[in-house]
């Protein structure tokens, strides 16, 4: 299975590619090119490891591990350019030099009227008439920096990041918004924001650094065109923990409506944030964050700090929807009976579900 249906996502055609590259790695080969002695330890292979490397170099190997990338993004986009990539491999034809004819000259001509109709198009798609702003239907929320300088505190900025998109999905100001294990591949990373729009398919991405002292949190955020890296909008928050929710409402908000230049009372309602438990939420935090390890140790940590968040604030919604997690992933992989784990897990989601 390709890693975004391991991770729950819906698969597409580009699944299919993974499923072909992984055929042909074995071809080459003659073994799998992720293994593991159980189902946990394959899962964790297929989401974390690189791709193996094989004797077998050039054209072909660089062919396979495009079909093998971790995001779907980066694979191949159809069968047929994969078809088309074989194709040149296999034919080895040599490069020409060929003379431009007049009728060479007519093709290139009608070839760049085209480009150029094309491009047009695309240009007005994007900027709307008389306007000299960007219009925004795709959204992607890069990894929220951690600037407290203490690397203990990733899991608050990977847990804020997880919120914020989780907080925009739920509104109704953008068409899409790119899911966390898309956008987690480039924490860290120095690729270019117009590449990471290119890869991703958006037309803005949300940036942001947090700082926690304490019980206060400061958070920075800004939208930003990739193309031009103009900063659209800016915004600045600062609170105590137990505000933190009602922080990253006002935020989401404040997207909307600069994308959208309105919120509705339907999404104003959707968003709207409430005080939690400082100790509660920190908790809920850092099960995530062990959570999305995908390792038995680390799954029985996670349920730990989700029992912990639910003995701070027993009507905490989301810390139940968490130990759920916890409880049923080892089931889910083999690790445990399921008929045994499921039960619970769903009676912790429906007691999610009556408090939210």
């Amino acid at each position: 299975m390709a890693p975004e249906q391991l991770r729950g996502e819906r698969g597409d055609v580009r699944s299919d590619i993974w499923a072909l590259g992984v055929i042909l790695y074995e071809m080459v080969a003659g073994l799998r090119p992720f293994r593991g002695q159980t189902k946990l330890e394959l899962v964790s292979a297929i989401l974390t490891e690189p791709v193996p490397p094989f004797p077998r170099k050039g054209q072909l190997r660089t062919i396979i591990e495009r079909c093998l990338a971790k995001d779907p993004g980066q694979r191949y986009q159809r069968a047929d350019e994969v078809r088309a990539a074989l194709e040149t491999m296999q034919s080895g034809v040599p490069a020409r030099t060929y003379r431009l004819t007049t009728r060479s000259w007519l093709a290139l001509a009608a070839v760049a009227a085209i480009l150029t109709t094309l491009s047009f198009a695309l240009f007005k798609n994007r900027f709307s008439i008389g306007s000299t702003r960007p219009r925004i239907q795709s959204l992607a929320v890069l990894p929220i920096e951690n600037l407290s300088g203490d690397s203990t505190q990733e899991y608050f900025a990977d847990g804020m990041t997880e919120a914020i998109i989780t907080d925009l999905g739920k509104l109704r100001g953008v068409t899409r918004i790119i899911g966390r294990s898309s956008v987690m591949l480039y924490k860290g990373s120095k690729t270019p924001p117009a590449e990471i729009a290119r890869q991703l398919n958006v037309d803005a991405l949300l940036t942001g650094a947090v700082v926690r002292s304490g019980d206060r949190v400061r958070l920075t955020a800004a939208l930003v065109d990739p193309l031009t890296g103009e900063e659209l909008w800016t915004g600045r928050y600062e609170r105590d923990l137990r505000d933190v929710l009602v922080m990253q409402s006002e935020l989401t908000r404040a997207i909307v409506v600069e994308i959208k230049g309105a919120l509705t009372p339907q999404d104003a309602a959707r968003s709207a944030g409430s005080p939690v438990d400082p100790d509660a939420y920190e908790a809920y935090l850092k099960g995530q964050f062990y959570w999305y390890r995908m390792n038995p140790q680390d799954l029985n940590t996670a349920r730990v700090y989700f029992e912990r968040a639910l003995k701070r604030d027993p009507n905490y919604a989301v810390a139940y929807v968490g130990l759920a997690d916890a409880i049923g992933t080892p089931a889910h992989l083999g690790l445990m009976p399921t008929i045994e784990i499921f039960p619970k897990a769903r009676s912790l989601t429906a007691r999610a579900l009556s408090l939210d």
